[in-house]
């Protein structure tokens, strides 16, 4: 099994995971799919700091976060701020 690392992906998505009961940080391509392994974090705050840093350091294109229910709250892009 090989782990590869991506420079830059489309979208960081920051979601929450009832099974493990942390909030997690996942990158996808343009297709949907996911790259690499998850990021985890106790606080939703801590997950969404990791979401922007992405953004911001030009690593991804957009950011989503969705609530605990999975419904999408915020989505926005390089420049825009939620």
């Amino acid at each position: 099994m090989s782990n590869q690392y991506a420079e830059t992906w489309d979208v960081t998505e920051v979601w929450y995971s009832r099974e493990w009961g942390v909030w997690a940080t996942t990158a996808y391509d343009s297709e949907g799919n996911q790259i690499g392994d998850s990021e985890y974090d106790w606080l939703k705050l801590d997950a969404e700091d990791s979401a922007r840093a992405y953004l911001d350091s030009d690593r991804c294109e957009r950011v989503r976060i969705k609530g605990k229910d999975g419904m999408i709250q915020r989505a926005y892009g390089k420049g825009e701020r939620a």
